[in-house]
């Protein structure tokens, strides 16, 4: 793992307290590289326990973006986070997903994906559920064809990287705005949370990444809702994390009427997007929870 925390020392002066608990997690895990169809990707793996928790990575950052996710469930199960940045079509993110599972010797895991990676998760999903027990979604979209803008991506193809990343901040920032009152321990939490996913940004985001990102959403809702075929051929579970003042909470439907037995959780309004942040350490027992009930 990029486990120079000098490349994040301006994010001490934003949280002292978080910023002790990041630089605990990069000093105490490691990432791996492997190469896949000529491209190396990072992960990463933590934790012990039958059970596998594999999220996916990419467009701004590498594994160490899950560092919270990995910290919140690391002690119930085994946590594996891949960077999959490198591929914009799901046939190759498949390939490079199952080529990290055989490494390390994972045959199926629970996929969680929240927002962006939630989009990714389901990327996945749609390529081969085999080896998914069950899926975590968190504050994202489903699958819808109309959202598909086949100007969307020539555009950005020739728009330089900075004002491409200056509307990309714009949008993150956007997604962080909150109404509730919270806390003054939860307020620098989720400043140290912006300034966290805005340093990682600028440090690492490329037009290549970003631009593998949106093409695997394009391709998610080019393929539109989900077939009656492809849920009765997975045998796993899935459950929604939301709130229902999160701007993709509408999407929520489309899932129940694609997947009945769901099951869901609502976080209290007023946080909007971030809610998952504001209420952390229930956010991540709701997880552990859903993993355990895989077992029944």
């Amino acid at each position: 793992m990029r486990n120079d925390t000098g490349e994040w020392k301006e994010l001490a002066a934003v949280s002292e307290s978080e910023f002790a608990r990041f630089q605990a997690f990069l000093a105490s895990h490691e990432t791996t590289e492997i190469e896949v169809d000529g491209r190396s990707i990072e992960y990463s793996i933590s934790g012990e326990g039958a059970r596998c928790a594999l999220l996916l990575a990419g467009g701004w950052g590498g594994p160490e973006l899950a560092y919270e996710s990995i910290l919140g469930l690391e002690d119930m199960c085994r946590v594996l986070v891949v960077d999959v940045s490198g591929f914009g079509d799901p046939a190759g993110l498949l390939r490079a997903v199952h080529r990290v599972l055989d490494k390390v010797g994972i045959r199926r895991a629970v996929l969680i994906g929240q927002s962006m990676s939630g989009i990714l998760a389901q990327v996945l999903l749609r390529q081969d559920s085999s080896r998914i027990d069950g899926m975590v979604l968190i504050n994202t979209i489903a699958p819808r064809k109309k959202r598909c803008r086949k100007w969307a991506l020539p555009l950005i193809k020739v728009m330089p990287l900075s004002i491409f990343k200056r509307l990309a901040k714009k949008s993150l920032s956007k997604l962080g705005k909150y109404q509730a009152d919270v806390s003054p321990e939860i307020e620098e939490r989720l400043k140290f949370k912006a300034a966290f996913v805005s340093h990682a940004f600028t440090r690492s985001a490329t037009k290549a990444k970003l631009l593998n990102v949106l093409k695997q959403a394009y391709q998610l809702n080019l393929m539109d809702g989900y077939t009656q075929r492809e849920v009765e051929n997975w045998n796993g579970r899935l459950h929604i994390i939301s709130s229902e003042d999160d701007p993709y909470f509408a999407d929520i439907e489309l899932f129940r009427d694609a997947f009945p037995d769901l099951t869901l959780t609502l976080l209290p309004t007023g946080y909007g997007h971030i809610a998952p942040q504001v209420f952390r350490e229930e956010f991540f027992q709701d997880i552990r929870d859903f993993i355990r009930r895989l077992e029944d």
